[in-house]
């Protein structure tokens, strides 16, 4: 959502939840890039200046999310073993744009 404050300053925030992007018996082919977050809020300012340009300013959090499934071999899931991948993720952004 956006909403405009006054003539020159914008807020922003959002959120977004989605569901366990990968099934617990996967686990172990996600292990290079765990995307596996499900909730996710951020939020913003933008400021536009007298010259026409806009600064911003923007942060985003992702909640730690945890996901365990066998480890995987040619012949299918080896017993008895596991593997657990967690992720979460926070970014600040600063920025400047100009329209045209």
């Amino acid at each position: 959502m956006q909403r405009q404050v006054s003539a020159s300053i914008k807020l922003m925030g959002g959120y977004n939840f989605s569901q366990d992007p990968v099934p617990a018996k996967y686990a172990f082919l996600n292990m290079p890039a765990p995307a596996i977050v499900q909730h996710r809020v951020s939020g913003g300012v933008v400021k536009t200046l007298p010259c026409g340009w806009d600064l911003d300013a923007t942060y985003y959090h992702a909640f730690r999310n945890t996901l365990t499934g066998p480890w995987l071999s040619p012949q299918g899931a080896v017993p008895g073993t596991s593997v657990t991948s967690r992720m979460s993720d926070k970014s600040l952004t600063i920025g400047m744009a100009k329209s045209f």
